[in-house]
């Protein structure tokens, strides 16, 4: 099992694929034979069934699934990991990623480190550094190890092993998609459609209390490639990767690990043993501001929200919020209080949020925009302004959580 085969996943993505399998004769097994399992779903794959069978493999066995249905990407997904009954573990990559050299060392020590533990669902080889529910940067404290727990399917270098994968497995069996909606995963994501496996994913790991063990460095990366899901490409999930090979450090799955949730929100119990002045309090963690308040059962809430009444503010200056909590920052950006006396977070500029999560000055947006405007035809600018309101604007009732009155929530 601490050796798990690696399974690509290909349709139709010819370049693609190629650039997947480059990376993997590039990276070093450090002298291990390593399984090699390419399926290929059913599809005009004319070009990707002439790259793969002309696959050589020189790192250990192969083989060549060509799928004589089509099966869709969840389906396909379903279907390569059950591969994980045969081989015990397995490294699943779909096309449009990329591998550090040193990928499979990784993948190797977090198998032999949690591949028995019943908390952990899963291990990725991606470091997860964007939040897909507040589209701004995700980064989690760092505490001196190599790697963290955050209760969302890994889906771009993931790896399982039979136990992790069989108790999802049977989880989702009495399940429809109508009770993973209703779970508590992020408003957006309850969005996403009946075929998406990583919202089912998500919601076994909220409702089981289990996580995915992250990296704090990328051991894959994702060009976001045209296809099922993706319908423009863009550098968004891309990640900077580790050249070489590292003592990895991973932390143990205990009282004292750092656990965030489903909303990318670092666990209440973690923050008590970090600010003891709030161990007496029962609350939860909106650091994001992302969090329905009506979705909030606890008393007591630490937000981004503005607060009638609260027991104590902070600033929002220190990276990542959490720090100003655990430092006590003087401010009012951050507030602790009863839930009760929490109000949306309405209207808030977003250029200040993009200052600080990414370090841009806001008078810099605006005068970048100026400069990009200057000698442009008329028709140029026009299509510009309406680039920007469309990215600044999002529509509300598509992107944002409602009220019964239609009002968004934040």
């Amino acid at each position: 099992m601490d050796d798990p085969a690696i399974v690509v996943m290909g349709y139709q993505r010819v370049e693609s694929l190629r650039r997947l399998l480059d990376s993997l004769f590039l990276a070093d097994y450090q002298g291990r034979s390593v399984s090699l399992v390419v399926s290929i779903d059913k599809g005009n794959n004319a070009g990707v069934e002439s790259l793969v069978k002309g696959l050589r493999w020189p790192y250990g066995p192969l083989e060549l699934v060509f799928r004589t249905e089509r099966l869709g990407l969840r389906d396909h997904v379903y279907a390569c990991a059950d591969l994980v009954n045969r081989f015990g573990s397995i490294v699943m990559l779909e096309d449009d990623l990329f591998v550090a050299p040193g990928f499979y060392d990784l993948a190797c020590h977090m198998v032999q480190k949690y591949g028995h533990s019943d908390r952990v669902a899963g291990m990725a080889l991606y470091h997860h550094a964007f939040n897909e529910t507040s589209k701004m940067r995700f980064w989690p404290l760092k505490d001196g190890s190599d790697a963290y727990f955050l209760q969302l399917a890994a889906s771009w270098g993931q790896c399982w092993t039979a136990d992790q994968w069989n108790r999802f497995k049977d989880w989702s069996k009495t399940q429809t998609h109508e009770t993973v909606t209703a779970s508590a995963i992020p408003w957006d994501m309850r969005k996403w459609p009946w075929s998406s496996w990583k919202k089912w994913y998500t919601a076994f790991m909220v409702d089981t209390e289990r996580y995915v063990v992250y990296p704090r460095y990328s051991m894959t990366t994702n060009f976001m490639d045209i296809g099922e899901n993706h319908h423009e490409t863009d550098a968004t999930y891309q990640r900077d990767m580790m050249l070489g090979f590292r003592n990895w450090h991973l932390p143990d799955m205990d009282d004292n690990a750092l656990c965030y949730d489903s909303y990318g929100e670092l666990e209440p119990c973690a923050i008590k043993r970090l600010c003891p002045g709030l161990s007496a309090y029962d609350f939860s963690v909106d650091l994001g501001g992302m969090k329905p308040l009506d979705s909030i059962e606890t008393p007591y809430l630490l937000s981004l929200k503005p607060c009638l009444r609260p027991i104590r503010t902070y600033g929002r200056l220190l990276r990542p919020s959490e720090w100003n909590v655990i430092s006590r920052v003087d401010g009012d950006e951050l507030a602790f209080g009863q839930t009760k006396d929490f109000l949306p977070l309405e209207d808030r500029p977003i250029c200040k949020d993009i200052n600080y999560h990414y370090g841009v000055p806001s008078k810099l947006l605006g005068r970048m925009f100026l400069q990009r405007l200057e000698n442009k035809p008329f028709a140029s600018v026009l299509r510009m302004l309406y680039r920007a309101i469309t990215i600044w604007k999002p529509k509300r009732n598509s992107r944002r959580p409602t009220r019964s009155d239609n009002r968004p929530y934040f």
